[in-house]
């Protein structure tokens, strides 16, 4: 017998109060949000290599142009290729 996955379920009322936590900023740049370019990623990517989990405590709102970044690498990689980025390119 398979266990069924409970899953949580992220009312209008999570997300109003997850952006205004983040001051309707950007969790990576800081940049302003507004509805045409905000999009949910996780704070601990999923997956193999970070094992973040998919709960609201790692739930957090960036830019929409930031987010495959975001999906694919920690915060510590993605300040060293800014880094890498800001050296090259002043």
């Amino acid at each position: 017998m398979s266990k069924k996955v409970q899953t949580k379920k992220f009312t209008t009322k999570f997300i109003r109060e997850k952006l205004e936590e983040q001051d309707f900023k950007c969790f990576l740049s800081g940049l302003p949000l507004e509805p045409f370019n905000t999009e949910a990623s996780h704070r601990i990517p999923l997956g193999e290599k970070h094992r973040g989990k998919h709960e609201p405590e790692n739930i957090v709102f960036i830019r929409k142009e930031l987010k495959s970044l975001k999906r694919e690498c920690s915060i510590e990689e993605i300040v060293s290729i800014c880094k890498a980025i800001i050296k090259i390119h002043g």
